[in-house]
């Protein structure tokens, strides 16, 4: 596991929220619930700020639920018209085929739908039924796959469905629309933020460690992490992601195991060294994977592994992907009753000209 080169000024992602009004209520949510629209003076503020604070790649869209924004079209054409990658995070409930065709208009390059069982959401008689939150995320994910954009998923974690994490993984693996994941522990900051043992409901507590979910990612897919940011205090990481090449084919998929070496720190630095800027959000290119993939089971001293699947790609009626999980681990307590979190925040949020971290930005406890 690598340690990602970036550092709070060089990180190449921001967020910027464009309203906190929302139309679904989640059960673990990081934002203070309103009804203001940010104004595109407001918003085109946010976005030169986030590009004087960063050399920004991808700009994320977020709120609140962003579709709620009668401008959001505006908002992404403003992005790209300063050479950004623009993605959106949505909770899916006002999108349709209309509304995919619109946002691919303007020029959004990829969209993330957050649906998952602690979500209460008029679209989903069951929200605890986790079949009926894959079957809604599928819809979802072939409607925006089949008109050209890229497509990701986000669910969070709690004590009461971390269960289910392994069969998250696998549909998440099985399906080929989706190629990135965002896992995140929840927690209810009003209460979690009150002190070190300040858990007012135990449902939400953090049941789920970092490690476990490690050695569960392990056993059942054979994953390693591939990389992480450090933690201010405390311990050595509450983030961590897995960068997985995969190979479709008629009767399911092969992974290859991605190990994070110092040759993928090096291609890192080399594509900043060439472009200015690290990348953070990435489309599809087979190419660039092969190449990826080749140089990490080199690196790692995997060379046999490393030519069975490149032996598989080769095969007829079959294609190469590459897929992301991340998982935030989110804000933890140390024993010493400090509260740590991640050094950088990778989906910090502009406000009021600077960056903050997201899971501190409307509950900030004392000293954080």
């Amino acid at each position: 596991m690598i340690r990602m080169p970036w550092d709070n000024a060089t990180a190449p992602s921001a967020m910027i929220e464009i309203t906190d009004a929302c139309n679904i209520s989640c059960a673990c949510c990081y934002k203070k619930p309103g009804n203001r629209f940010r104004t595109l003076a407001e918003i085109e503020r946010d976005i030169e700020d986030a590009c004087r604070l960063r050399p920004i790649h991808t700009l994320t869209i977020s709120g609140g639920e962003p579709t709620l924004h009668p401008d959001l079209m505006a908002i992404i054409g403003r992005i790209k018209r300063r050479g950004l990658f623009a993605f959106l995070l949505t909770n899916g409930m006002l999108v349709d085929r209309d509304t995919i065709g619109r946002l691919k208009q303007a020029g959004l390059d990829a969209i993330l739908f957050h649906v998952d069982a602690g979500q209460q959401r008029p679209d989903l008689a069951r929200a605890r039924d986790v079949n009926a939150v894959k079957a809604r995320l599928a819809g979802l994910a072939r409607m925006a796959a089949s008109a050209g954009m890229d497509v990701s998923a986000s669910m969070t974690l709690t004590e009461q469905n971390q269960d289910q994490l392994v069969g998250i993984v696998d549909f998440f693996l099985g399906n080929r629309d989706l190629n990135f994941l965002f896992l995140a522990r929840g927690i209810q900051p009003e209460s979690y933020y009150r002190g070190p043992n300040g858990q007012a409901d135990p449902a939400h507590a953090p049941g789920l460690t970092l490690q476990s979910l490690i050695g569960r990612m392990r056993q059942a897919h054979g994953l390693e992490p591939y990389s992480f940011i450090p933690a201010r205090t405390g311990q050595e990481t509450n983030w961590i992601t897995y960068f997985i090449p995969i190979v479709y084919h008629r009767s399911g998929y092969h992974l290859f195991k991605s190990i994070g070496s110092r040759a993928d720190l090096a291609l890192m630095l080399l594509h900043r060294a060439i472009t200015g800027r690290f990348t953070q959000k990435t489309t599809q290119n087979a190419l660039i994977t092969l190449v990826r993939t080749v140089v990490n089971g080199l690196a790692t001293g995997r060379p046999g592994a490393t030519l069975r699947f490149v032996a598989r790609m080769l095969r007829p009626g079959t294609a190469l992907r590459h897929k992301m999980i991340v998982y935030d681990h989110g804000p933890t307590w140390t024993a010493g009753g400090e509260l740590s979190y991640c050094e950088y925040c990778a989906t910090a949020i502009v406000r009021d000209g600077a960056l903050v971290p997201c899971c501190l930005a409307d509950y900030r406890p004392e000293g954080a």
